[in-house]
């Protein structure tokens, strides 16, 4: 199931950031799904899964 997280270090495809999952209150190490995807501080992302530790983020439904 798709969770939604608050962006608290810059995330890209290129470099990974920390986000923190809403309703777990923890923070993981992310990586952008999809190349051209940029998420900057305080932005709410979609996290379609996680593996080894790392959440990968989506565009939020929300900021559509």
């Amino acid at each position: 199931m798709d969770q939604l997280g608050i962006v608290i270090e810059p995330v890209s495809a290129d470099q990974a950031g920390k986000v923190r999952i809403i309703n777990q209150n923890t923070a993981v190490s992310a990586v952008a799904e999809g190349a051209d995807h940029e998420f900057l501080k305080n932005e709410l992302v979609r996290i379609c899964r996680i593996k080894d530790n790392v959440a990968y983020c989506q565009q939020s439904m929300l900021d559509l």
